[in-house]
């Protein structure tokens, strides 16, 4: 017998953010929604912008602009937390 695992995904905008607090800065954050993850095979790694996989699903250190968010599995296969994820530099600080 063969066992399919369900297929591995992440529901669309599974993520929260925090902007930088100043223009230039690289204080923003990111994390991936856990309890929105879908199938696969445990245990998952994650990653932001295409860098190393590691075991925490939030990011630190992230500048003003568009950040990636993805999940691996234990099989090696991938999932995106959904849209492009944006840590906005903060407003009126300029």
């Amino acid at each position: 017998t063969v066992t399919v695992p369900e297929t591995f995904s992440i529901a669309e905008n599974s993520y929260a953010h925090l902007n930088v607090t100043c223009p230039g800065g690289s204080d923003g954050r990111a994390a991936i929604d856990l309890a929105q993850i879908s199938g696969g095979t445990p245990p998952y790694t994650y990653t932001a912008d295409a860098g190393s996989y590691g075991t925490d699903p939030e990011f630190t250190g992230l500048s003003a602009g568009v950040h990636y968010l993805t999940a691996k599995d234990a099989n090696g296969c991938t999932a995106s937390a959904g849209d492009d994820v944006i840590v906005e530099t903060a407003k009126g600080l300029e």
